[in-house]
């Protein structure tokens, strides 16, 4: 709980799917709901792709919230990298998250074999308590908020508010409930680990001030994008004209398309080509990129050939077998794209749709 504030919309799903894993919820229906909820979530986070590129998002979540908040403090920094660290494992593989977090809080404090019990029973305890309370609005808005994430867009302050208005039975109650955490957490500490509860106390503190004091803003739909840390995301940062010309490369092969497929390689040349209007030697060029590419990838599956046969459809998405294949087809695009001209490039802005282009960027008739 000492890092839970850590971002925003991460954070409620990791809150969420602790609560459903946690497996300690005995009201009757509440165990299977959450579990059912759970399952969905898992399945749509993990569609997201690899989580190597969503923990690098997340990364920039946090470190620009501690940034903009002058978080810099040595508790502060404890917790952020804490946050950090815990965030590079899957939300799905939630026994490796909380073990992470424990021994993180175990390292800090030293703690003894009993207070190690101790703590890891006053988590599963906070977890428990939180599931019953909290865990259906949790799972619900980060259902939402995945989907939005899914289908490319950026969340809006509309979306926001109503999130915080479905949450303020939470927010109402969290800092209670965090308090009464750190009070019990603060009876298994020795004289000497008090002095690192007292500074982590004050940095969670300064967390909570500011969420909760957000939370406000929010539910009057006055949420910004830097509120959440969000500014350098792709889908929420102003967007050039190499991200407008890339949006519509994208949309020609679909969103369903998998990165480490031959067919999905060649389907995206095919739109690069069409989406910048490419000239027969540039195309000759995007062709040699993509043979080199492709040999590579044949290469490399052969030498991974019986680990490969082994994995089922949706095991290929994110296994990490095939990582080094979905570098590859990252490196197509780098290569591809310093084949338009600048002239290309405005062509391709100028047939964007008008309602995706940044403001002040429409062509003049």
């Amino acid at each position: 709980m000492k890092f839970c504030i850590s971002a925003c919309f991460p954070v409620l799903l990791c809150l969420a799917q602790a609560e459903a894993q946690s497996g300690l919820a005995d009201t009757k229906g509440t165990e299977a709901d959450l579990q059912a909820l759970d399952e969905m979530i898992t399945l749509k986070a993990q569609k997201l792709g690899d989580w190597a590129d969503q923990h690098r998002i997340i990364s920039d979540v946090i470190n620009n919230i501690w940034e903009q908040n002058n978080w810099t403090s040595e508790a502060d920094t404890f917790a952020r990298e804490t946050a950090l660290r815990i965030e590079r494992i899957p939300p799905w593989q939630f026994k490796d998250r909380l073990e992470a977090m424990m021994r993180a809080m175990k390292d800090r404090y030293r703690f003894d074999d009993r207070q190690t019990q101790q703590f890891q029973q006053q988590i599963y305890k906070e977890m428990w308590t939180m599931s019953l309370k909290y865990g259906p609005t949790l799972m619900r808005n980060a259902e939402e908020m995945l989907d939005t994430r899914l289908r490319q867009e950026p969340f809006t302050a509309q979306q926001v508010a109503r999130w915080a208005q479905a949450s303020d039975p939470l927010m109402n109650d969290l800092q209670l409930d965090v308090q009464r955490f750190a009070t019990e957490f603060g009876e298994i500490l020795n004289e000497n680990q008090r002095s690192i509860y007292k500074r982590d106390r004050e940095s969670l503190n300064r967390r909570m001030d500011y969420f909760v004091r957000k939370h406000e803003e929010w539910k009057r739909g006055k949420w910004r994008v830097e509120d959440w840390g969000l500014q350098d995301d792709v889908l929420h940062r102003p967007k050039s004209q190499s991200d407008l010309a890339q949006e519509a490369v994208d949309r020609l092969i679909g969103r369903s398309a998998l990165p480490y497929q031959e067919s999905t390689w060649r389907r995206y040349v095919r739109a690069f080509v069409r989406t910048y209007e490419l000239d027969e030697a540039q195309k000759r060029a995007g062709g040699t990129i993509l043979d080199d590419l492709v040999t590579q990838a044949d290469r490399y599956r052969t030498s991974k050939a019986d680990e490969i046969s082994k994995l089922n459809p949706g095991e290929r998405v994110n296994h990490p077998v095939l990582e080094p294949i979905r570098r590859m087809f990252t490196e197509l695009k780098a290569r591809l794209e310093v084949i338009p001209t600048e002239r290309q490039r405005k062509r391709a802005l100028d047939r964007a749709p008008a309602s995706r282009k940044p403001p002040g960027s429409r062509s003049r008739s």
